[in-house]
């Protein structure tokens, strides 16, 4: 083989590895771009799902008080209608009179226990 083919041939054989060399990194680019955008794409869902999650566990706190407010203001309306209910018997005004005024008749005598 002579020396001219020889470098002839070697040029040739140095432009395919150039272009086979060329092709790879390429693909290895394509992919690693592929990769690095299904990873954001996971962080961003990942850190949504953790957002929503909180902003659930904070709003079923505030059902849970709600629940427990509500239980109180149906007690309070129960008291207050049987209040209402018992309003105008003489036994209701003096049990009010001797229990939330501190109340009492004119010929009763109070004790005080020192203990």
């Amino acid at each position: 083989m002579k020396l001219k083919d020889k470098i002839k041939f070697d040029g040739n054989l140095f432009k395919n590895l150039k272009s086979k060399s060329q092709s790879a990194l390429n693909v290895s680019v394509t992919w690693l771009l592929v990769i690095i955008m299904f990873s954001l794409l996971f962080l961003i869902s990942a850190v949504l799902i953790l957002r929503q999650n909180a902003e659930r566990n904070s709003l079923l706190a505030e059902q849970v008080d709600l629940k427990t407010v509500l239980e109180q203001r149906k007690a309070e309306a129960a008291k207050l209608d049987q209040r209402e209910a018992m309003a105008g018997e003489p036994e209701a005004i003096e049990k009010i009179a001797r229990e939330e005024l501190g109340m009492i008749k004119k010929d009763e005598i109070i004790f005080i226990d020192g203990h």
